[in-house]
Formats: structure tokens, C-alpha cells, sequence
């Protein structure tokens, strides 16, 4: 089943190299979407160095661009089970 990020199909969501390359797409939708962002988050990543207040307003910042992401590799939309 073809997935709706690049060249994805469902049972790459089990292969630990092909979720690697999921990351990094998740890496580049965000940087597309919000470059100073990604900065933030990627220096986030490589050395930490926030305090918690920091920390969960870059990571719920982040959040948001993983929402689109995941509508986008399941080809669904954001709108609430009811």
C-alpha cells in the first residue's frame, strides 16, 4: 500500500532503515515548511541545552508540522473523530 510521503509503502513502517528515511523527510517537510524552526530543532537535537520551559515550546512547535505530517503519509485530513 503506497504511502503519501515520496516513495513509502506500509511495510516500510517496519523496517528500521526505511523509518530512518522517514525521519529525514519529516526533517526536510519541516525545514520546507518553517527553516528557522527546523534550525532550532535540529540544534535541539544534536546538543540539547534548553531549559523545560524551552524544551516543550520547541517540541509542541514542532508538534504541529508532525500533525500535517502524519494527515500526509496517511492521505487524511486533521478533522476530530466525533
Amino acid at each position: 500500500m503506497q504511502l503519501g510521503i515520496e516513495d513509502f509503502v506500509w511495510s516500510d513502517l517496519g523496517d528500521y532503515g526505511r523509518l530512518s528515511d522517514l525521519a529525514a523527510a519529516f526533517d526536510r517537510f519541516v525545514e520546507g515548511r518553517d527553516a528557522e524552526l527546523f534550525s532550532r530543532f535540529r540544534a535541539y537535537r544534536d546538543s540539547g541545552g534548553l531549559t523545560p520551559p524551552q524544551e516543550s515550546a520547541l517540541l509542541i512547535d514542532v508538534s504541529r508540522h508532525l500533525g500535517a505530517f502524519l494527515c500526509r503519509l496517511f492521505s487524511t485530513d486533521d478533522t476530530g473523530l466525533k
